[in-house]
């Protein structure tokens, strides 16, 4: 509840992709410049990872897929990639932001996955849960 005592109102899948993107928009050229030190990058990445878990809940419920949750995948795996030249990085901090790129990235590709995937599809999505938390378990 918000604090004037009402619901606060759940948001559309097109908020939500709306203010992924925005701040996909706003986080994207950091990582690129090498800013990677900048503690707003990890925040705004789990902000991320937590719009597309919501988004992907919502989308459960409507059972059918949209062009939204394309570019979200595309997405999921630009962040997934960005990882591994982050980590390639020798900045003591990189870990960190290598973590949330990953599960930022994973929730992204999970936002994009078909209402019934595949078994194959399935498994890939696995793998890449299973390397997040590994990551994730390195750090925390």
């Amino acid at each position: 509840m918000s604090p004037g005592g009402k619901k606060s109102r759940a948001r559309s899948p097109q908020e939500l992709y709306d203010e992924i993107k925005e701040l996909l928009i706003k986080t994207k050229p950091k990582l690129k410049d090498g800013t990677t030190r900048d503690e707003t990058i990890t925040r705004d990445l789990h902000k991320i990872a937590s719009l597309a878990q919501t988004f992907t809940e919502q989308r459960l419920k409507s059972s059918k897929k949209s062009q939204l949750s394309d570019f979200l995948d595309q997405e999921g795996v630009s962040l997934w990639n960005a990882s591994g030249a982050v980590r390639q990085g020798s900045a003591p901090d990189s870990r960190v932001v290598v973590a949330a790129l990953r599960l930022a990235g994973f929730r992204l590709m999970e936002a994009g996955l078909e209402p019934k995937p595949e078994t194959e599809a399935l498994l890939h999505i696995l793998q890449i849960a299973s390397k997040a938390g590994a990551t994730l378990s390195g750090v925390f």
